[in-house]
């Protein structure tokens, strides 16, 4: 085989590479973009938790007054940006679980290293977690096991 030929066969095959990626989806946004929604709406409802706690002077202890609290605040957000909004539906839909009428710190940062809400999925198969600080990382399901939750009363 001459040194033309070998090139166009190098050539050939990083192309069908390419065609394989672009067609399995390993260039597409979309997945990146997912993901991005996902870790933007745990850190809302971090940010949500915190600020109700603020308010109120206790954490939220349920569903239903936490989802009152964030349907106001995404009624007054929606000019700005519909991050509220599209947490709202997420959690409704069950893709998030929080942990109500936990005991948070005045200061944030004593609450890192305690869960306070993540995806569905992470006790079986990880995922995104949100700390008490706010924080947002992906975690093994072995990691969550193995992490303090917010502390209850």
């Amino acid at each position: 085989m001459n040194l033309l030929s070998k090139r166009v066969s190098f050539s050939l095959g990083w192309l069908a590479v390419a065609v394989v990626m672009t067609s399995s989806g390993c260039s597409d946004d979309g997945a990146a973009n997912e993901i991005l929604t996902r870790k933007a709406c745990l850190a809302e409802i971090a940010s949500r938790y915190r600020s109700f706690h603020q308010q109120h002077g206790t954490s939220p202890p349920s569903q239903e007054a936490f989802v009152e609290f964030l349907s106001k605040e995404a009624a007054r957000d929606e000019a700005e940006t519909n991050r509220s909004g599209e947490t709202l539906l997420r959690l409704l839909a069950g893709d998030f679980i929080v942990l109500y009428g936990g005991n948070l710190s005045d200061d944030p940062s004593a609450d890192a290293k305690y869960i306070l809400s993540f995806e569905a999925g992470v006790p079986g198969s990880g995922g995104y977690v949100a700390y008490g600080d706010g924080n947002v990382q992906h975690v093994t399901a072995k990691v969550y096991a193995e992490t303090a939750t917010i502390p209850m009363p």
